[in-house]
């Protein structure tokens, strides 16, 4: 399987600075713009650390997790009855193309597949029986399916996990503790307790 394409990354964070300030417990006095401007860099650098860290292709959630709306491209070497789509949860399929051996790519009829997702959150795009695939395909990657996916609204665990990696780094600004024997910060069990329930592995 390819590796997926972020086409369109999320409109925004899915934590807002209020909420990780909350979290931190950080107050600031009012009219103090630039506290507030350097605190609301420091914490969206986090949130936005934290959201790579657990979602995504190399996200610690198994590489199938998409915290935020987003459009992916999912490209394959060869048609199937089911094109599996690797990451979740996926919301539409936005079009599917594919390519001839001298590069033209040709859109396929939306009436000619369906989205179709199990019970274990795994979806794939689906055509219909009735539907005679392409031939005289491109050597590589000659079909791609473009797919919403992402969490809207996040869930409220995902969210908690994403905060408290926040308030963790917040707290420890380095990467290691001084004072006790030396050790790397680990993953809190909190934030892996969190998360497990959406974790699945890739096929």
């Amino acid at each position: 399987m390819h590796r997926p394409v972020l086409v369109t990354p999320a409109a925004g964070l899915p934590v807002s600075v209020e909420e990780a300030m909350r979290q931190c417990r950080i107050t600031i006095d009012d009219g103090d713009d630039v506290a507030l401007a350097e605190v609301t860099a420091l914490l969206e650098g986090y949130i936005g650390a934290a959201v790579s860290h657990l979602e995504g292709w190399n996200g610690t959630l198994g590489g199938v997790v998409v915290i935020g709306e987003q459009v992916w491209k999912q490209e394959f070497d060869a048609f199937s009855q089911c094109l599996r789509l690797p990451l979740s949860p996926v919301a539409s399929i936005e079009s599917v193309t594919w390519r001839n051996s001298a590069g033209q790519i040709a859109t396929i009829s939306s009436s000619e597949y369906a989205l179709k997702t199990d019970a274990a959150g795994v979806s794939v795009c689906r055509f219909r029986n009735s539907y005679s695939f392409p031939s005289d395909l491109y050597e590589i990657a000659a079909i791609a399916v473009t797919y919403k996916a992402g969490y809207t609204p996040l869930p409220k665990d995902i969210k908690q996990a994403i905060l408290l990696l926040v308030g963790a780094w917040y707290e420890n600004r380095e990467e290691t503790v001084i004072g006790v024997p030396v050790a790397s910060l680990p993953v809190s069990a909190a934030v892996e307790t969190l998360t497990f329930p959406y974790r699945r592995n890739i096929i």
